[in-house]
């Protein structure tokens, strides 16, 4: 399965292309922003939910909690919604995984990062993907949240990996 990481920029540019390919997956990560009043609101995804996982979380770390503008980090829980919508993505016969967030650069590369391995090695023995991926799957160059990247990791390790 190819996976490709990027921006909301592209998503939002190319926003026709990737809802009309049926073999396409998308995991949209969003932020939030201040509304009225100065209470914290969901940014809107730009993919609607049957196109694929819309998650809502901060470019944040546990240190963070707390601080101004910070609402919510990444949890387990959504790791493991990830893991099951890309899983079922890909029994689905869905052919490519796209990942984005704001930049393209932090929250979605560390999770785009594990689905790589996920998808081309504990799904399927697909090493041409996977490597592929690894050098071709980025519009910027990433520098992976460790925080999200650690969950990722972790639940794999602990909850995904004993159940294949």
């Amino acid at each position: 399965m190819r996976v490709f990481n990027c921006g909301r920029k592209y998503v939002e540019g190319h926003l026709a292309e990737i809802l009309s390919d049926e073999e396409l997956f998308v995991v949209s990560i969003n932020g939030f922003y201040l509304g009225d009043g100065g209470a914290p609101k969901k940014e809107p995804s730009p993919i609607p939910r049957g196109k694929g996982l819309i998650l809502h979380f901060d470019d944040a770390s546990p240190d963070d909690v707390g601080k101004p503008g910070i609402v919510k980090i990444f949890d387990r829980k959504m790791a493991l919604g990830v893991f099951e919508a890309v899983e079922a993505a890909f029994k689905a016969g869905k052919e490519r995984l796209l990942v984005h967030c704001g930049a393209g650069i932090s929250r979605s590369a560390a999770i785009s990062t594990v689905l790589n391995d996920f998808v081309n090695v504990v799904l399927s023995d697909n090493k041409a993907d996977r490597a592929y991926n690894a050098v071709y799957g980025f519009e910027f160059p990433p520098v992976p949240n460790p925080h999200v990247m650690s969950v990722m990791r972790r639940v794999l390790a602990e909850e995904i990996l004993p159940q294949k």
